[in-house]
């Protein structure tokens, strides 16, 4: 099928193995030829949420990372040790896991600067046994929800939802786990 110049809102066409030249509905040639946004892939990562073991995030002057141990429980490695709050990471390999570009925006930028992502207003890393799984960088907004965002293994800049922001821009205090206190011992003999 050969799809020509359109006229009065309908294409001409002509089917190879013949002569004669017709007009098709432009609704056939929109399925004919389709949009290429819309038929590339609008997921940024290719791994499972539950797979990562340990993670880093980067923002302002903070750098938390937090690993998995063997029982799935998550620990706040940097800028303290202790224990977190399994429900406040888990949320964050699945937030990455999960992204969708709303938007592509550019496939070969000369320039991150303009979007925010040369330096980033939150880097993200997740790893598994060490080896690297995905790598985010977070830039500016633009408009009210959404941000520009460049994953480690493209060169393409993404618009995505804002909320990614918040999922990443962890508090230490709200994940981490209160340490125990130790409890002192008293001298039963002296009632002390």
């Amino acid at each position: 099928m050969l799809i020509g110049k359109i006229h009065d809102g309908k294409y001409y066409a002509r089917d190879d193995s013949r002569k004669s030249v017709f007009l098709v509905d432009s609704s056939f040639v929109n399925v004919m030829i389709p949009n290429i946004k819309k038929l590339r892939n609008k997921k940024l990562s290719d791994f499972v949420s539950s797979a990562v073991d340990s993670l880093q995030i980067e923002f302002s002057d903070t750098t938390i990372a937090c690993k998995k141990d063997t029982a799935n429980q998550w620990f706040i490695k940097q800028p303290v040790q202790r224990k977190a709050k399994n429900y406040k990471i888990t949320p964050i390999a699945s937030a990455v896991a999960n992204l969708k570009a709303e938007e592509f925006v550019n496939d070969a930028p000369k320039s991150l600067g303009r979007y925010g992502l040369a330096q980033p207003q939150v880097t993200g890393k997740l790893y598994r046994k060490g080896k690297l799984l995905s790598v985010i960088l977070v830039g500016k907004k633009h408009g009210d929800k959404q941000v520009y965002l460049k994953t480690g293994d493209s060169k393409s800049v993404y618009l995505v939802k804002d909320r990614i922001l918040k999922e990443l821009k962890i508090n230490l205090k709200e994940i981490s786990e209160e340490p125990k206190k130790v409890q002192e011992k008293t001298d039963v003999s002296s009632g002390k």
